[in-house]
């Protein structure tokens, strides 16, 4: 639509029977505000749904269900602070989903044991204070959730449980003020190679 990428308020939106919200607000670099999101429950692909939505500070609450693809969903919203608590048991692919969210200091658990890709998932998120005890039981991709910047203000991880591949052997200097407990927490829920 000639014109959405000047949209200031998004309309609350109904989506049922669709499957897809894939880039809905792809790059709508003046959105501040969505009202209600409902009728999501058969959505299976979210990604770049919100991606470059500069000034949005907060999203709805969404059913998210069956959602299997959610890569760059949140992708450089730069001005949101929080994420809303989302099932993401049938999620699969989580590639910087909140890569560039540079005023995010939070997310909340989040079920990612069919999850395969989380490389770049916190790259540039450089207000995150916390991230919680991630299942990496299925990961295959190599590429880091931490990415390539310093995330200075992350202080507690709760660690990889059952991480299999290997990622940079340097990844933690991502992360230079980690608490020696979330270090151990890091090393406690490697996965245990001689099991």
């Amino acid at each position: 639509v000639s014109g959405w990428y000047k949209l200031r308020v998004a309309p609350s939106l109904d989506f049922t029977g669709r499957t897809s919200t894939r880039q809905l607000f792809y790059s709508c670099s003046s959105l501040s505000y969505v009202g209600n999101i409902t009728g999501t429950e058969r959505v299976t692909d979210m990604s770049f749904m919100f991606y470059d939505c500069n000034p949005l500070t907060s999203v709805p609450q969404m059913v998210t269900s069956s959602v299997t693809n959610m890569d760059y969903m949140f992708s450089y919203c730069k001005s949101l602070t929080s994420i809303p608590q989302m099932d993401t048991s049938s999620v699969t692919s989580m590639n910087s989903i909140f890569n560039g969210c540079s005023s995010l200091t939070s997310i909340p658990q989040m079920d990612t044991s069919k999850v395969t890709n989380v490389g770049y998932m916190f790259t540039v998120c450089l207000s995150l204070t916390s991230i919680p005890l991630l299942d990496c039981s299925s990961i295959t991709n190599t590429t880091s959730p931490l990415g390539y910047s310093s995330l200075n203000k992350l202080t507690d991880l709760g660690g990889f449980k059952d991480l299999k591949v290997s990622w940079s052997s340097n990844f933690l200097d991502r992360v230079p003020n980690a608490t020696v407990e979330s270090l151990m927490n890091v090393i406690n829920n490697l996965y245990d190679l001689t099991a």
